[in-house]
This record gives structure tokens, C-alpha cells and sequence, in this order.
């Protein structure tokens, strides 16, 4: 679930890259609350999810979303932007889901992707990052159980099986497909916070103070920037 500063930054991205009225097919929409928030500022989003129940909340948000994977996903027009939110690293078939967003797109569309880096994950990062998760969980009232380090904790948080696909897989799979690849680092741990911060009064305040901290502390060179963004036009593609 996103609260308004992880919406206005995601927001943020793909305002540097579509202009308004722009048709972009949302990939991993979730509870729609990100396609609701880009049709306010104009676009034209139509979102999907493999799973039913975060369509049915993303109709009640007001998005227009569907179940489907990209893979079987089929539309009658083509889109300007695929925007895939957080959902790249767990699509199994990479190859084949560039492959697919590439032909839902116009012959100008634009792919867009916000994910993060995982193994961009240090001991710095980690510390810092599970030193405000055992407070703000403390607070919640879940203390933090059988102590081990911060990149052990990450390391057994983040198994997945299939494996969580890492950054260089998803440039692979976006450079085999697209060319002129434009990436940037950005703030990510925060995220991990939206759902424990709700329970507070002042939990989205809160949210941001953890924002700008991982901000700064990227900017300083004190932790890792875990946040992955990509973009790249089909057109380019051709030119290869």
C-alpha cells in the first residue's frame, strides 16, 4: 500500500519521462492506489496484477485493472509507457516479458521500470536499514527475535524461490530487447516502512523523515542507493 511519498516519488519518475494524456499499461498495479494517482495528473492507466484480490481493491481505488500476467496480457490498442512498479525482479521469464511489453508498445512507446537493486545491498546499508526497522517494529509492538546480522537478515528475508532477479539480470534482459538504456539509483529501503508506519498517528510523516534520511546518507556516500530505475525507447531498438 502507498502512502503520498512513495506515490509523488514514483510519480516523479514517470513524469520525467511521459507527458500528460499519456496510455501506459501498468505492470504489478497492486491496489491500484499509483494508476488512480497517474490518471489524476492526466494519464491514461490501465493496470494489471496476477492477483484477484489486489485487482477487486484496485477497482474500489478507482483504477481501471484487470487479472493478467504480461505474458498472456492482450490489448487492441498500443500503449505509450509499460510501467513495471516493483514487480520486475519476480517475473520468472524476463526475456519473454521484454519481449511482450515491446509489442504492446506504440513505435514510440517507452519502457519504465522502478524495482530495486538487491544485491546492492552492504554491511553499512543493512545495519542502517534494520536499525530503524527493529525500532519502528519495537514500537508496533513486535520486538525483533533471534539476533543475526543485518545482511544475514536480508539475505534470508529476500529467498525466494525462483531467486529474486538482480539488477544485472534485469539490464540483461532490457538491453537484449531495447537499446540507449537510461538507469539511476535512487531510495528504496524506505518503502519496506509504508505498512508499519500507517499504524501511527503521524506515520506519514514519519515516512518521509526515513526518506529524506536514506536521501542524504546516499548522497554522502554512507549507504547504498538499493533503488533501480530504467528507461529505454522501443524506437531505439531498431537502430541496434
Amino acid at each position: 500500500m502507498d502512502t503520498p511519498i512513495a506515490l509523488s516519488h514514483t510519480v516523479e519518475f514517470v513524469k520525467e519521462f511521459l507527458s500528460p494524456n499519456a496510455k501506459i499499461l501498468e505492470v504489478g498495479c497492486g491496489d491500484g492506489r499509483l494508476a488512480t494517482q497517474l490518471m489524476k495528473e492526466g494519464y491514461q492507466v490501465i493496470g494489471i496484477d496476477i492477483s484477484p484480490e489486489k485487482i477487486e481493491a484496485a477497482k474500489r481505488n478507482g483504477a481501471q485493472a484487470e487479472v493478467a500476467d504480461i505474458l498472456h496480457f492482450e490489448s487492441k490498442e498500443n500503449f505509450d509507457a509499460a510501467l513495471f512498479t516493483h514487480s520486475l525482479h519476480h517475473i520468472h521469464l524476463l526475456d519473454a516479458a521484454m519481449n511482450k511489453a515491446k509489442t504492446l508498445l506504440g513505435e514510440r512507446g517507452r519502457i519504465l521500470i522502478e524495482d530495486f537493486a538487491i544485491e546492492q545491498m552492504d554491511e553499512k546499508t543493512a545495519d542502517w536499514f534494520y536499525h530503524i526497522r527493529d525500532i519502528v517494529y519495537s514500537m508496533a509492538g513486535n520486538p525483533p527475535g533471534e539476533e543475526k546480522t543485518g545482511m544475514e537478515r536480508w539475505k534470508i528475508e529476500h529467498e525466494h524461490t525462483p531467486p529474486l532477479h538482480t539488477q544485472k539480470a534485469m539490464l540483461g534482459a532490457m538491453e537484449r530487447r531495447f537499446g540507449n538504456l537510461h538507469s539511476s539509483k535512487t531510495p528504496y529501503l524506505y518503502r519496506y516502512f509504508v505498512h508499519s508506519c500507517e499504524g501511527f498517528p503521524n506515520g506519514s510523516l514519519a515516512l518521509k523523515k526515513i526518506f529524506d534520511w536514506e536521501k542524504t546518507l546516499i548522497e554522502k556516500g554512507l549507504i547504498q542507493a538499493i533503488g533501480l530505475r530504467i528507461s529505454a525507447k522501443k524506437y531505439f531498438s531498431y537502430l541496434k
